[in-house]
């Protein structure tokens, strides 16, 4: 609307009026500017329009072209748009056009009695009538630019401030700030939630919709339509992010008494609440999408009552099933608040923190524990979901399994009494029962009555023994200890001792590097465990450790006796680490050996070659 009344007509050769136009343009630009005999127009100046003009401290913009006129004003400190309808406005582009008016400066003064030399006078600058009006109010004062047309090169504009007589000419920049219509400066989010109090978020009709609330505490959202439970709260608070950036992509009307059945919204499909206890704090409806264009949807706030356009997978996405918001994390703890694990099932032990922050296992057991796998504990159950809302409400257990649970977690923190007692009490608990199929199994939380199914997998990462959890360092010697070491292998047996500082000698057929050797032997004194497997004689020959199988026995020096030290390997694992065996605590324990530390060190250095 302005841009296109503060142009100049487009040249045309058959138009006569519009090239006697541009003749008395060009001649009076002649006239102003380039005639010499002219010497009456003032020279170019270098202070501001507006010097007292401070952006900050302007409360209304007016713009006005012909009888069309649009107006925005500032309350507390946002701008909302007043005339021709009453809207939220954006403050980007109204104080962009104030900057420009801060900045402008005149390049040209054209004293009135010039102006009156001319044919037209004031109409030949497009200034009787103006072709638009900028009031600006700021306090007490007032600004006001009547704009005329652009000069014949179209980079400047004739312009009158206030009730100046003079002429100004200044740049044409400005122009390009003024807005195209009222649209050009409407807010275009569909939602403005900044400052907004709300509590509740609803999705209606219902059903199929859903009402999730917001703890006033720990602001956190719970499920409370159609079931009480809880919500997924990185989900819906990405979901209210993408809603502040909803775009409108069509002002479509204003009229109130517009029909609504042309949009879908005499009855509308659906509409998004957001409310504060019971009080609705914004309603938005949502109708049906334009023939051509199913990508988007008629969407009308109740506090505005325009229709606008809007895309539609945002609406799609809070139209989801009530199911897709609950939350799947089965539990949601600090890892650092937990002082203590207890661990029921296949073997029962507990966990517990001391004051320097490490873990032990406590007796009978009385292990140290492994910090990296105490922490994957933690963080295995932290990221345990459900696959499955098995049955919300379930008053005997036993047909899951979960009476008699198979395994239980219970995850434990210090608590200090009125008497000044510690005493530990239950932050979370996970229940794991029967296994339905060959992918799942059956799970529950210590304070809910729901049944929910996690994956199979997931449940078997977790230690069943205390075993798992122990310190992963297998041994610990200098290699300056080690007297020798013997190698089994393929029915074959080799020695291979030490007889001084990287000195090693071979009692058999074949040859060794011993500066290799002193590395191997090195290394193995800091054997680390990846992973612990399993425990006892029975369990060797399921990972490949056999009689027949790659071993070491390593003879060590300590204080005044020889210990030794035995690894025995078996067949690959699935993460590529070699199954091992050794005795720790008179026992057979099964680890992952560190797939680098056999193939670099031991397959090369320590082995006897295939007969």
């Amino acid at each position: 609307m302005f841009h296109r009344l503060l142009k100049i007509p487009r040249l045309n050769s058959k138009n006569t009026w519009q090239l006697l136009a541009l003749a008395a343009g060009l001649f009076t630009y002649i006239m102003v500017f380039e005639w010499d005999g002219l010497d009456d127009h003032q020279p170019v100046a270098s202070t501001a329009l507006f010097p007292d003009l401070k952006v900050p401290s302007v409360t209304r913009v007016e713009i006005t072209v012909s009888n069309q006129t649009v107006r925005a004003e500032r309350v507390n400190g946002h701008w909302t748009l007043a005339a021709p309808v009453a809207y939220p406005a954006q403050g980007t582009a109204i104080e962009s056009l104030l900057l420009g008016g801060q900045r402008l400066r005149p390049h040209t003064r054209i004293p009135m009695r010039e102006v009156k030399k001319q044919p037209g006078g004031l109409a030949d600058f497009g200034l009787q009538p103006p072709r638009a009006r900028l009031a600006l109010q700021q306090g007490t004062q007032h600004f006001q630019l009547n704009v005329g047309s652009r000069t014949p090169a179209g980079s400047q504009f004739y312009a009158q401030l206030g009730d100046a007589k003079e002429i100004i000419v200044a740049d044409a920049a400005l122009l390009d700030l003024f807005p195209r219509s009222a649209d050009d400066w409407r807010a275009k989010e569909l939602l403005n939630l900044d400052g907004l109090a709300f509590d509740r978020l609803e999705v209606r009709p219902r059903p199929p919709g859903f009402v999730v609330q917001r703890d006033a505490t720990n602001r956190l959202w719970r499920l409370t339509y159609p079931m009480e439970t809880r919500a997924d709260n990185p989900k819906l608070n990405h979901l209210l992010e993408l809603a502040q950036k909803w775009e409108v992509q069509q002002f479509v009307t204003d009229n109130p008494q517009a029909d609504l059945e042309p949009f879908g919204l005499q009855k509308p499909e659906a509409e998004l609440v957001f409310g504060q206890g019971t009080n609705d704090a914004l309603v938005v409806q949502f109708g049906k999408s334009p023939t051509n264009n199913p990508a988007l949807v008629f969407a009308r706030r109740l506090s505005h009552t325009n229709i606008v356009l809007v895309p539609r997978e945002l609406l799609d996405a809070f139209r989801a099933p009530h199911t897709s918001f609950r939350d799947r994390r089965l539990l949601a703890f600090n890892p650092n608040a937990v002082d203590a694990i207890e661990v029921r099932g296949e073997e029962n032990f507990t966990l517990r923190r001391a004051t320097n922050g490490a873990w032990r296992v406590a007796p009978p057991f009385d292990l140290s524990a492994d910090p990296a796998l105490v922490r994957s504990l933690l963080i295995g159950l932290g990221e345990l979901e459900a696959v499955e809302f098995v049955k919300d409400v379930v008053t005997d257990f036993t047909e899951f399994g979960l009476d008699k649970p198979a395994r239980q977690f219970t995850l434990n923190i210090t608590v200090t009494n009125a008497a000044g007692a510690a005493t530990n009490a239950a932050l979370a608990q996970i229940s794991f029962g029967k296994i339905p199929s060959p992918d799942k199994i059956f799970a529950r939380r210590g304070d809910e009555i729901p049944v929910y199914a996690v994956a199979l997998g997931d449940s078997q990462r977790l230690p069943a023994a205390a075993f798992q959890l122990r310190d992963r360092r297998v041994w610990s010697f200098d290699e300056t200890n080690v007297l020798a070491v013997v190698i089994r292998q393929h029915g074959q047996t080799r020695r291979i001792v030490r007889s001084g500082e990287i000195s090693w000698s071979l009692n058999g057929p074949g040859t060794i590097n011993p500066a290799a050797v002193e590395e191997t032997v090195h290394r193995l004194g800091e054997l680390r465990a990846a992973a612990w497997t399993a425990r006892g004689e029975d369990s060797l020959a399921r990972y490949g450790v056999t009689e027949t199988a790659h071993d070491l026995t390593l003879e060590v020096k300590r204080a005044e006796r020889t210990e030794t030290l035995t690894v025995a390997f078996g067949r690959r694992g699935p993460n590529f680490n070699m199954f091992a065996a050794t005795t720790l605590d008179g026992q057979k324990i099964l680890f992952e050996f560190p797939v680098k530390l056999f193939e670099e060190f031991v397959s090369p250095y320590l082995s006897i070659p295939v007969p």
